[in-house]
């Protein structure tokens, strides 16, 4: 009995692979196409998000320094509903009087920023206009800072290795401003002691004066400092941004089938940029949730693969960031793209912008790719001072 049931179990599964081998060999259904968005993506770079703390304002863990002056004062934080339009929370500051003292937002006595990748940075801020009683008039600046050194004595491991740009004017005191700049020009300010490098150089450290003093009327520092201000938001990215309201959106698709593939974008705005993790979910189910950019935005013929008795379908690769944790600024591999203009009126000057892209192929089979990064809708950049 025990041999003729294991001629049986052998019988059985000879069977069973024979109809599993014939099922294989038999015409297969059709692959959805697929789909991977090459631009915007982290690849291209946020700091903070390849740090996995977002410096939106909703932690005090986002600022890694604040500098004493010669009392020992430094500029004291918390975290704050903020003014009217805050998004979330925002980082609340207040200066001892007299002292336009730095705030730094990195700091790292081993590893420098890659300048070349994290070259633009925004940022979002209120500033409490003049009060009664303070000296000087209703005028202060800010400045960006960074050093090629870093070390646990500041004053000697980085303060002699520091620059600061030219100053720039706050503007719409009492109201939310969003700044922008490219750190790569000679922004370097009239007695900084080493020259601007942003690009090819050491960053080791990097923040700002979120502002000067008041000024007076002859525009020299009056020694008071404005009540207080608040950091919405900083953003030190690579190529997610919109330049001159227009972003060129790169993506992939593919498909064992071949034929034309139609590709539909959109978009769903965020009030801050998130961690890649966090972006928002697109697919079938919740596409009605996110807004059309451009029905049929794309489309492209692709030759099928050859047919094989079973379907292997290898997933597109997404690169992994550098071992310092920053990304390598390249963006992947696309075969499709489209000029994306954000006119003002319809998108708004500091919110972001994830996008959607939809793949469908000749048999109406569907597949969806949310960005990993978005597209950050920035104004011209800001006006530095002589």
């Amino acid at each position: 009995m025990n041999r003729l049931g294991s001629l049986t179990k052998i019988v059985t599964a000879a069977l069973l692979g024979l109809i599993l081998l014939a099922g294989l060999s038999g015409p297969a259904l059709a692959d959805s196409p697929s789909v991977s968005i090459a631009a915007p993506s982290q690849a291209q770079g946020d700091m903070g998000a390849a740090l996995g703390d977002v410096i939106n304002g909703s932690s005090l863990s986002e600022i890694k320094w604040v500098q004493p002056d010669a009392s020992s004062r430094t500029v004291q934080y918390n975290l704050s509903s903020g003014p009217t339009g805050t998004y979330g929370t925002a980082l609340r500051g207040v200066t001892p009087k007299g002292s336009d003292l730095a705030t730094a937002f990195y700091t790292s006595s081993s590893t420098s920023i890659p300048g070349s990748v994290y070259k633009y940075l925004v940022y979002r801020s209120w500033v409490k206009p003049h009060q009664s009683g303070e000296a000087g008039i209703q005028f202060t600046n800010g400045r960006i800072l960074y050093a090629s050194n870093w070390g646990s004595n500041w004053f000697f491991e980085a303060f002699p290795y520091r620059r600061y740009s030219k100053p720039y004017a706050m503007c719409d005191y009492g109201g939310w401003c969003v700044y922008f700049f490219d750190l790569r020009q000679n922004i370097n300010g009239p007695g900084s002691p080493n020259p601007w490098q942003w690009a090819t150089g050491s960053i080791k450290a990097f923040g700002l004066w979120p502002h000067e003093n008041w000024a007076t009327g002859s525009g020299n520092p009056s020694g008071d400092s404005p009540d207080e201000f608040y950091i919405d938001y900083l953003y030190l990215t690579g190529d997610i941004v919109s330049l001159n309201d227009q972003y060129t959106i790169k993506w992939n698709v593919s498909d064992r089938d071949g034929g034309t593939i139609t590709s539909n974008l959109y978009y769903k705005e965020s009030n801050e940029l998130l961690l890649p993790s966090q972006s928002p979910a697109c697919n079938a189910g919740n596409i009605n949730t996110w807004t059309s950019l451009q029905a049929n935005a794309d489309s492209i013929t692709l030759t099928a693969l050859p047919a094989l008795p079973y379907r292997v379908f290898l997933p597109i690769i997404i690169k992994s960031p550098v071992a310092s944790g920053f990304s390598d600024g390249q963006i992947g591999p696309s075969n499709q793209d489209y000029v994306w203009t954000l006119t003002d009126g319809v998108f708004t000057e500091g919110k972001v912008y994830y996008v959607c892209v939809e793949a469908v192929d000749p048999q109406n089979n569907k597949s969806y790719a949310v960005s990993s990064a978005p597209v950050i809708k920035t104004p011209n950049f800001t006006t530095l001072l002589n």
